[in-house]
C-alpha cells in the first residue's frame, strides 16, 4: 500500500530537519498509518502530527530564506569569475536547494559555503563538499589561497561527494584557484535575480 502523497511531502521536508528524533517520528507516523490510522495526517491536534507539521514548516522557512537571502560575491581568477556565497542554514537543506541555484545560475561558476556543507558548480557538474567556515569566503580586495585551500581540503580528504563523474570537474575548480590571486569585489548577486 503506497503512502498518501501528503505523507511523502512531510517525509521529504522533515528529513532535512536537525532534530535527531526526526527518523523515529517519521517511522511512528508511517507505522500508525500502515496500522489503520489512514487519516492521521489530517488530525492536526494529534501530538505527533502537530510536531511533524512544525518541523516541516521550519524546514520550508529555512529553504525560503536560503533561496531569498543567499548573496554571491564575485571573485576574479585567471580563468574568469567565480561567485562565492556564505549562508548559515538552520537545517540540512543544502542539497535540497542545489537544483534551485543550478537552474538560476547555470552559466555561472559558483560555490555556496555553509557550516553544514558546501556546494560547488562549474557550469557542468555539482560537487557537494564538507562544511566550511566564514573565513573561507574572500573578504578583502586580494585574497590568496582561501578558497583554493578549502577546495584542496575537500578533494584530498575524500569528503567531497561529486554528483555523477564530477571528480575531474572538481579538480578543474581547484586548479583555477591554485596559485592565483583572487580579486574579490563587493558585488553581491541575489539568488532571486535572473
Amino acid at each position: 500500500m503506497p503512502l498518501p502523497r501528503r505523507v511523502a511531502e512531510i517525509i521529504e521536508s522533515t528529513i532535512c530537519h536537525r532534530d535527531p528524533e526526526r527518523y523515529a517520528l517519521l517511522y511512528e507516523l508511517v507505522w500508525r498509518i500502515r496500522h489503520g490510522e489512514k487519516t492521521l495526517p489530517d488530525i492536526a491536534s494529534d501530538p505527533l502530527v502537530h510536531r511533524l507539521y512544525r518541523m516541516e514548516k521550519s524546514v520550508r522557512r529555512d529553504l525560503h530564506k536560503m533561496h531569498a537571502f543567499v548573496r554571491f560575491r564575485r571573485a576574479e581568477t585567471r580563468d574568469g569569475d567565480h561567485f562565492i556565497a556564505w549562508f548559515e542554514p538552520e537545517h540540512f537543506i543544502l542539497e535540497a536547494t542545489a537544483q534551485f541555484f543550478i537552474d538560476r545560475f547555470v552559466s555561472m561558476r559558483w560555490s555556496i559555503l555553509t557550516p553544514l556543507g558546501s556546494l560547488h558548480w562549474d557550469q557542468d557538474r555539482l560537487v557537494v563538499g564538507p562544511p566550511a567556515s566564514r573565513s573561507d569566503v574572500p573578504r578583502k580586495r586580494y585574497v590568496r589561497g582561501g578558497l583554493a585551500q578549502l577546495l584542496r581540503k575537500h578533494l584530498q580528504s575524500g569528503a567531497a561527494q561529486p554528483h555523477g563523474d564530477a571528480q575531474p570537474h572538481a579538480q578543474k575548480i581547484l586548479e583555477e584557484f591554485a596559485g592565483s590571486a583572487v580579486h574579490s569585489r563587493a558585488d553581491p548577486i541575489r539568488a532571486d535575480a535572473r
